[in-house]
Order: C-alpha cells, then sequence, then structure tokens
C-alpha cells in the first residue's frame, strides 16, 4: 500500500494512494475536495500537482 504526503496547515499529513487517485483523476474544476479521515472531515483546496509522493 503506497502512501503519499501533502503539505496541510504546514503539517504533513500522509494519504493512502488508492484515495489520492480518485482525487487525481477529478475533473480539473473540482478545486477543493472533502474527504474523511478517521471521522474528521477535511477539505483540501490545492491543485492536484502539489501531491508528493513520500519516499518510502
Amino acid at each position: 500500500m503506497e502512501i503519499r504526503s501533502i503539505q496541510m496547515d504546514g503539517k504533513d499529513i500522509g494519504i493512502i494512494d488508492s484515495v489520492l487517485k480518485s482525487i487525481e483523476e477529478a475533473p480539473s474544476w473540482a478545486d477543493a475536495t472533502t474527504m474523511k479521515m478517521d471521522g474528521n472531515c477535511l477539505v483540501y483546496g490545492m491543485e492536484f500537482s502539489s501531491f508528493q509522493k513520500m519516499d518510502e
């Protein structure tokens, strides 16, 4: 299982690759994505190109 990292409020957050895949395949107009993580609703308003792979 691949984990990627994003920056949010200055903190690194790891997200499972399969979750990010569905975000990256979203239409270009979807500039904000709401995701459920550990029961918390997080809103990501960032360009998809800002997602980076974490070194394993």
